[in-house]
């Protein structure tokens, strides 16, 4: 495929912590050496942007470049800020990214506090990842990202009432339950939440759901990963043309554990 020019063509990022990795290793590098020596390369690609500016660079995307922080829901807000680009006209072309890496001491620090405790004999396992989606203006032979949600809630519905939000959600872009090919929900399996939320969601919809977080494992941007491989599965069911043609969507539902939440509606 043609990219537009490079001064249309941007690059929005989102990651739930940077640059672990180099951030720590510039960190201790300071202190085991009291800031004598500190490595410039580490300190480079610690700062924030680093890795949209790479991506940006080997592009050759001279167009907006941002990067997006803000913990579990911040893939989620990189679609939001990409699609109100496209709408204004202000880029062609716009790859959106969700990037987090392991970091052996940040998992020691969480495990500390009980993050990886186990409840009902499930835990959450951690993760790391990364996955693009490029965006683009609306054609009828391209995948339609038709509604981006996130919102902080500090008491989150009943299981039947977040049920029942979706259902509007979906009927606001003119989709039903019969035409969501995928529902993925991005729910501890440790969470108390999380049964009830299944079973409830089940009997609401009448579609399976995938607790992506378990495939994935845990981290900030872990729903770029699941959307994308959601969408690539999507394309292909829709390719079969058995008994697909009327489900054409896929549904993503993230839960954070700082009480936020946030969906993504995918029309195929």
């Amino acid at each position: 495929e043609i990219l537009p020019v490079p001064e249309r063509l941007g690059v929005i990022g989102a990651t739930g912590h940077g640059s672990l990795v180099h951030t720590a290793a510039f960190v201790e590098n300071m202190i085991r050496n009291r800031e004598a020596e500190p490595q410039p390369a580490n300190f480079i690609y610690s700062v924030h942007n680093a890795a949209s500016t790479q991506v940006a660079l080997s592009l050759q995307a001279r167009g907006y470049n941002l990067t997006i922080t803000h913990d579990h829901n911040c893939f989620e807000q990189a679609l939001q800020a990409a699609a109100r680009r496209l709408s204004a006209g202000c880029e062609d072309r716009l790859l959106v990214l969700g990037a987090d890496e392991y970091q052996p001491v940040m998992y020691a620090a969480q495990k500390r506090f009980g993050f990886w405790r186990r409840r009902r004999g499930k835990a959450l396992f951690p993760g790391e990842g990364a996955a693009a989606m490029w965006l683009g203006p609306a054609t009828p032979d391209r995948p339609l990202v038709a509604d981006v949600q996130w919102d902080v809630a500090a008491v989150l519905g009943s299981p039947a009432e977040e049920a029942a939000r979706l259902t509007r959600a979906l009927e606001a872009v003119q989709l039903t339950w019969t035409q969501v090919s995928q529902v993925l929900v991005g729910l501890s399996p440790a969470d108390e939440f999380t049964p009830a939320v299944f079973s409830e969601w089940r009997t609401a919809t009448g579609r399976s759901l995938t607790p992506y977080l378990e495939h994935t494992g845990f981290f900030p941007t872990a729903s770029a990963t699941a959307l994308v491989l959601g969408a690539v599965q999507a394309e292909a069911d829709s390719g079969k043309k058995k008994n697909n043609q009327d489900r054409n969507a896929v549904l993503l539902y993230n839960r954070s554990q700082v009480e936020t939440r946030s969906w993504v509606i995918l029309k195929i």
